[in-house]
């Protein structure tokens, strides 16, 4: 007997494998119209249990969502929820720091990526120090989004959370994999609390795509290659941040982050350079900057000093 015989046609229609459902929040969720119903079985269930796994099956669905799909969910009524994010946060940087060092001379692409990666998160991490969340509204969101009416409308992919989270996640999805920056139309539609704002910045910090890639790589089900589409984008990506930060400062109250305001930043996949860091360092003494690959040139009373590599571990911001 296999999964097919509990059903009686499974022509245009998806079979999910899960291990480990919540069925009693999965059974709530079916209350809402908005949201996909499984296809009932023989038994007339909507789960089926076969060698101790959960399937479910849904109707195909190969439609886009639009802003407006987003702009219903936060429009639902809202719930509390003790999410600690900060607590969550740091058990993932801390966890994938831990996993580089035990890499050795595997995985060098995330192994040059990740500390940029972790430093854009902490940065995110301080920023939700200043957040009053109390201000921060939550309902149901999606784990991931992206841009598939399936995975939007598919109940196994629902949580309760912030609902920043849906923002924050649609518009990096966007930004990595369709080349659009979607947040001033998304703006236009939803009306955040101040902090809320914070808080959404905050998540635009914590880079998922990369994250969710990473994991795979590390599980050995994609190829580390995958991960370049996330890397060639990040320099773009903190001129995007940037963009947004500035924006938000003529509006709101947010802390002052020296990377998005009066820093120059430089970035490859290998090395970095904070020049305020360095000039710092040097007293402020340093006349000009130039950069060429991975060697920097820099002056001092017209006198010329070469740094062929500056690694990333070297520079504290």
């Amino acid at each position: 007997m296999n999964i097919e015989s509990y059903y009686k046609d499974l022509n245009n229609y998806i079979v999910i494998k899960e291990k480990n459902i919540d069925l009693n929040f999965l059974y709530f969720l079916l209350n809402f119209d908005y949201l996909n119903k499984p296809l009932l079985n023989i038994y007339n269930q909507y789960i089926t249990e076969y060698n101790n796994e959960y399937y479910l099956v849904f109707k195909r669905d190969d439609k886009y969502i639009n802003i407006e799909d987003i702009s219903y969910f936060l429009n639902q009524q809202l719930f509390i929820t003790d999410n600690n994010i900060k607590e969550k946060w740091c058990q993932k940087i801390d966890y994938h720091e831990y996993q580089i060092t035990q890499f050795g001379s595997k995985f060098f692409l995330l192994r040059e990526s990740i500390n940029y990666i972790v430093g854009l998160s902490e940065i995110g991490i301080q920023l939700l120090n200043t957040i009053n969340l109390d201000y921060c509204y939550s309902c149901l969101v999606h784990k991931r989004v992206t841009n598939s009416l399936f995975d939007f409308k598919n109940p196994l992919n629902i949580c309760i959370d912030y609902r920043i989270r849906d923002i924050s996640e649609y518009t990096k999805y966007m930004f990595f994999y369709e080349n659009k920056e979607v947040l001033n139309d998304l703006f236009l539609k939803i009306q955040l609390t101040n902090e809320e704002y914070k808080l959404l910045f905050s998540r635009l910090l914590f880079i998922t795509p990369y994250y969710d890639l990473y994991e795979k790589i590390i599980d050995n089900e994609i190829d580390e290659n995958d991960i370049k589409k996330i890397i060639n984008k990040l320099n773009n990506y903190e001129k995007y941040l940037k963009k947004i930060y500035l924006y938000l400062k003529r509006y709101i109250d947010i802390d002052n982050i020296e990377l998005f305001s009066n820093w120059y930043y430089f970035f490859n996949t290998r090395y970095f350079f904070l020049y305020s860091s360095f000039n710092t360092i040097l007293n402020g003494n340093i006349n000009h900057l130039t950069i060429s690959a991975c060697t920097f040139n820099f002056y001092i009373n017209d006198t010329i000093f070469i740094l062929n590599e500056i690694n990333i571990s070297t520079i504290i911001y």
